[in-house]
């Protein structure tokens, strides 16, 4: 599935922003406005197929957020131990 701007509420993603989310919770995500790449990568079915963990902690978002907040404010970086709380 291709998202065009899967997390709207932050306003530093560009309308040239596009990515992939898969099925095992990998993330693929580039932004050329923003000068951007990342790959996130997971595997969200282990230690079996019904594992939703990483989709209710809203993992990739949290993610997706940091990774903007950074590039905006590269003196106050986030801990990704902080991420999903």
């Amino acid at each position: 599935t291709i998202s065009v701007r899967p997390y709207q509420s932050l306003k530093e993603v560009s309308y040239k922003a596009f990515g992939h989310t898969g099925f095992t919770g990998t993330c693929a995500w580039a932004d050329p406005d923003n000068k951007l790449v990342y790959v996130f990568l997971s595997n969200r079915i282990h230690p079996f197929i019904g594992n939703q963990k990483l989709m209710r902690s809203r993992t990739r978002k949290a993610i997706h957020e940091v990774v903007y907040r950074a590039l905006n404010q590269p003196s106050k970086l986030m801990l990704l131990e902080n991420v999903g709380q």
